[in-house]
């Protein structure tokens, strides 16, 4: 049995300090269907906590209506970033507008995240400054060094990477190419 495999545990429950344990007396590891089973159940809900509810704009405007959809399913994948475990790494411009879209994105995710996982928050976000106006290759290879070694070190996933004010311009299309290679979201 290794980290990540399923298993069937057989044991007593019991409550300790006000919480359950279960005193262990066997473990095997489950078969191929019933890993399949499990693995889609916890899927299917992750995938339901991950919906956000639906708020409306503070103002009313023809293209932010437009972005609706892409904005619920970016902020889907941010939530199912934090209930699943995933690091979230934010890169942004190191200037007005994508200090300030990077620090509204923190705020707004530090409070979730402190409930779902309050001894994480200090490893499972990070916000990073960029000089240049694009994401370049050398934040790109230091991002990437980080991640791998974290993964080795800890068995951290790899980040979700968010771009703030960094990634709409070719100028940053090899680097997310290249951290897409390495298996960076």
């Amino acid at each position: 049995i290794a980290v990540g495999d399923i298993v069937e545990v057989f044991g007593t429950v019991n409550t300790h300090r006000d919480m359950l344990q279960i005193e262990i007396m066997d473990m095997v590891e489950a078969g191929d269907e019933e890993t399949k089973v499990i693995l889609e159940r916890i899927d299917k809900t992750l995938d339901e906590k991950s919906e956000p509810k639906e708020i409306p704009f503070l103002i009313k405007d023809k293209i932010l209506e437009a972005m609706k959809p892409e904005l619920y399913k970016l902020a889907k994948m941010i939530r199912r970033a934090i209930f699943d475990g995933t690091p979230i790494l934010i890169r942004h411009h190191a200037d007005t507008d994508g200090i300030t879209s990077a620090v509204a994105l923190e705020q707004a995710v530090i409070p979730l995240l402190i409930q779902e996982q309050p001894d994480a928050v200090n490893f499972r976000i990070q916000r990073s400054p960029s000089k240049s106006p694009f994401w370049d290759f050398i934040d790109v290879t230091k991002d990437i060094d980080f991640a791998l070694q974290d993964s080795v070190k800890f068995g951290d996933r790899l980040p979700f990477v968010l771009l703030m004010d960094l990634g709409s311009s070719h100028e940053s299309l090899s680097s997310i190419k290249k951290a897409k290679i390495f298996g960076l979201d």
